[in-house]
């Protein structure tokens, strides 16, 4: 089993280092971590094979994946310590989405269960299993050498962000955006939201957002 717990001992981050640095209430034990790890694992059984399929591959792999259970704080996933990766989560998050909103008019948010938030974290990890390189954003050059990349996502999930933003316009906005920090960023995101969050969400019957900033936290 690829899973291994850590209060941040394991990684380098002292607890309460951790916990300032991710911006989190408290840090949560072994037993509440792995139970929440364990409910996911149940939720996917009966709900989605590929939600399976990330765990599985996770679980097969060589590659350790960490995970930190937070209360509160930044949740992602961060290549570090390599050649291992962590997943940092906020077991207590309540979010929404607001689907369609590449393909029609924005419906209003509608929540979304926690678990497929955590799948997608989970996701990036499959990514990082896959391919570590690309979590070294240097190695892809400028956004111009993405172009390919970010516009198979983008054909996959129509050619407008909102009415007012063409294909084009959204590859700058987006490379620029604070959530994505780097051009890279795109691909990363839009891959694993294809791959993984859509695909869990049309099986469970999870609403499902077609941009990657159409989701709250509340």
């Amino acid at each position: 089993m690829s899973f291994i717990w850590t209060d941040g001992q394991l990684i380098g981050k002292p607890k309460n280092i951790l916990a300032g640095a991710m911006g989190a209430n408290q840090i949560y034990g072994q037993v509440k971590t792995l139970a929440y790890l364990n409910s996911v694992r149940v939720w996917a059984n009966s709900k989605s094979t590929t939600a399976k399929r990330i765990l599985k591959t996770i679980d097969d792999s060589p590659i350790t994946i960490y995970l930190v259970g937070m209360s509160g704080g930044f949740t992602c996933f961060d290549s570090d310590p390599t050649p291992a990766g962590t997943v940092y989560f906020d077991l207590d998050m309540k979010l929404s989405v607001n689907p369609k909103g590449a393909t029609g008019a924005h419906s209003g948010f509608e929540r979304l269960h926690p678990y497929v938030a955590f799948l997608h974290e989970l996701g990036h990890a499959v990514q990082f299993i896959e391919t570590p390189l690309q979590f070294k954003n240097s190695t892809k050059g400028p956004l111009s050498a993405l172009a390919s990349d970010i516009q198979q996502a983008a054909g996959a999930r129509g050619t407008r962000l909102f009415p007012s933003m063409r294909y084009a316009d959204r590859r700058e906005w987006f490379s620029q955006g604070p959530l994505s920090g780097t051009a890279w960023a795109v691909r990363l995101e839009y891959d694993n939201m294809f791959r993984h969050e859509r695909p869990i969400c049309e099986e469970s019957g999870e609403p499902l957002r077609d941009h990657y900033n159409d989701i709250q936290m509340n």
